[in-house]
């Protein structure tokens, strides 16, 4: 990782699961939002549809 020591490595990489920590709650909000405001709806939309993958 180009780091001149491992104490430094380590230090990059506790800052760095922290932000990921944040970016997957920040996600899961959006998917709970999501998901509540389909309830709300009544809508079941395409969720839980697989989709093809070409």
């Amino acid at each position: 990782m180009g780091h001149d020591n491992e104490r430094a490595t380590l230090r990059y990489q506790h800052k760095s699961s922290r932000a990921d920590r944040v970016i997957a709650d920040g996600l899961d909000a959006l998917v709970r939002a999501e998901q509540s405001r389909d309830e709300e709806d009544g809508d079941d939309g395409p969720s839980g549809v697989l989709a093809p993958v070409a």
